[in-house]
């Protein structure tokens, strides 16, 4: 069948070849009829999004492991318990035959199984892995079982189940108003934005919002919820100072904007021009006199400023478990093995950023994670080594709170 044939290259190639899932959408698309493409789409990110629960089919059914096999006992599988767009009998049809070419054997005690799994998913996960719960919620709400596994140890119960139910959900979109590249008439266009407050609108569409014409040049960007209230704790400062500094895409350069670019000189850094397009090609341009940017590694950071600063922020890379709710292919993808090197980066950066901060100055710590490691005990390592600084607050945010949010900062005052 043409459509599980795309599904499978489409899942192939994230699955196999790491590619992203829309990188791999546009690449396998090409030469299908709109409506074969988007069936083709539908089927793997519905794979995608229930890959934990399909690892666990294609074990205890099937006993097969292997990606390949794999991804066709899933897309099957997505058609018959949710889509229904292929003949049922059909899609058992060419699965067997797909499976024989793996030496899997399609019997009838893998399809009472399979019957139970469509008809019940809870019951079939309680049968094949009732007893280890760690498993079990993760094949239940498609979340890694490394971070379902961090949750529980990390947290009390109540906060772990509503934070692993809540990640199963698809974030509310959000979008902060950019006042350097709006053009005159952006109030004619916000026909999908409903202003919340200040700069702050909510994007009513169903679409996501990286479509939207607004966000596509730079008027609005998609931001969290967490991220303006973070702007509303920003300290004051005037005729002084300001850097940030971010690894990997920066969303939070309108909100800098808005609090310190009449009055301050603001440095903005990163070592990735391409990820932060908007704010290095455009916005650099239009922004004024008092906005530097610096493309280079943090390392390189003594060589751009020249002031102690009264604010600097510091994004750097994290485990970015934000992502887990908006790219279906992110915890398949991530590497745990990094973890290590990520925190002990973190850790580094943040000394290494400590000493630009001027007295009575500001450090701002923050990342897109609730693991603890780099959160909490992040920030209490780096004020046991670093004695001239004191927590003048923080702020963990969970995804079932109002702000609906993945979301950590920690404002350091330098003594």
């Amino acid at each position: 069948m043409k459509i599980y044939d795309t599904t499978f290259k489409i899942l192939k190639s994230v699955l196999k070849d790491k590619n992203s899932f829309s990188s791999s959408l546009k690449q396998n698309s090409v030469g299908l009829k709109k409506e074969e493409a988007a069936l083709s789409s539908n089927l793997a990110g519905l794979f995608l999004r229930n890959y934990y629960l399909i690892t666990v089919i294609g074990d205890s059914i099937f006993g097969v492991k292997d990606e390949e096999p794999l991804i066709y006992i899933g897309s099957v599988y997505m058609n018959n318990s949710y889509k229904k767009a292929l003949d049922e009998k059909e899609s058992i049809k060419y699965l067997t035959q797909k499976l024989a070419l793996y030496q899997v054997k399609f019997n009838d005690d893998a399809k009472l199984k399979r019957d139970l799994a469509v008809a019940d998913k809870r019951e079939f996960l309680r049968q094949n892995v009732g007893g280890n719960r760690i498993r079990f919620l993760s094949a239940r709400n498609n979340l890694p079982v490394w971070v379902v596994k961090s949750l529980i140890t990390q947290y009390d119960d109540e906060i772990a189940i509503k934070t692993i139910n809540a990640m199963t959900k698809m974030p509310i979109q959000f979008g902060y108003l950019n006042k350097v590249l709006a053009p005159e008439n952006y109030q004619e266009k916000l026909g999908d934005f409903e202003q919340l407050q200040g700069n702050l609108y909510l994007y009513k569409s169903n679409s996501s919002i990286r479509k939207n014409e607004l966000v596509r040049n730079g008027t609005m960007v998609p931001i969290q919820k967490a991220d303006y209230y973070f702007g509303l704790k920003l300290p004051e400062v005037q005729n002084g100072f300001v850097a940030m500094y971010s690894d990997g895409k920066n969303s939070l350069y309108p909100i800098l904007f808005d609090k310190y670019l009449a009055n301050n000189k603001v440095s903005v850094l990163s070592p990735n021009e391409k990820v932060n397009s908007d704010l290095f090609l455009r916005v650099k341009n239009k922004a004024g006199a008092n906005l530097s940017t610096y493309v280079g590694q943090r390392s390189e950071i003594i060589s751009h400023i020249s002031e102690k600063q009264n604010v600097f922020i510091y994004a750097p890379e994290s485990s970015e478990l934000e992502q887990l709710r908006r790219a279906p292919e992110y915890g398949i993808l991530f590497d745990t093995n990094r973890l290590d090197s990520i925190i002990q980066n973190q850790q580094k950066g943040l000394d290494e950023i400590a000493q630009f901060v001027a007295e009575d100055g500001y450090l701002i710590y923050l990342v897109q994670t609730f693991n603890i490691k780099e959160t909490y005990v992040r920030t209490r390592d780096f004020l046991q080594s670093n004695k001239n600084f004191t927590i003048a607050g923080e702020k963990l945010f969970f995804p079932f709170e109002q702000e609906n949010s993945v979301y950590y900062y920690a404002i350091l005052k330098r003594k």
